[in-house]
């Protein structure tokens, strides 16, 4: 397989009821140059059966890691980002769904903005019936996204 531009890092733990809507965002995406790496973090649920299903359909875009036991999201992250082979990263868990123009969209904006080195985007919370609960917009130009870095920062932290 040539090497992709975007890696998709899905962390995945006792996700069963929202891996198939995942996956199906995946697949659904209308840019097609990326590879997937599931890491399972030490799941008790199906989660390891329907991922191990999912990925027999398309094991030529897939790296599946499973853990025996819980790590933390930090650490699958993590884990998953230093397997990438892609350019860039787009990182999902179990319960996200990504709209199909999203990759799209972000490695346009990226391949025509390099001075840029991170994106993200607004989200949209839905209950298990698909019914918006609320929604969360993100800052959007450099100040605004500086001074939502800072409000982060412990204040017993001067920088």
């Amino acid at each position: 397989m040539d090497s992709p531009l975007v890696s998709i890092v899905l962390t995945v733990y006792n996700g069963s009821k929202y891996l198939e809507e995942c996956f199906q965002s995946i697949l659904s995406q209308t840019y097609k140059n990326w590879e997937l790496i599931i890491i399972n973090d030490g799941s008790t649920d199906n989660s390891g059966e329907i991922i191990t299903l999912f990925v027999s359909t398309i094991d030529n875009k897939v790296e599946y890691i499973n853990l025996n036991q819980n790590r933390g999201i930090a650490y699958c992250s993590n884990l998953g980002i230093k397997q990438a082979r892609g350019k860039y990263i787009a990182k999902m868990d179990a319960d996200d769904i990504m709209i199909n123009t999203r990759l799209a969209e972000q490695v346009y904006f990226f391949e025509n903005h390099q001075d840029i080195g991170i994106i993200g985007s607004n989200a949209i919370e839905i209950d298990e019936f698909g019914n918006e609960i609320s929604s969360t917009n993100v800052p959007l130009d450099n100040l605004s996204i500086k001074n939502s870095c800072y409000q982060l920062i412990p204040s017993y932290i001067h920088l």
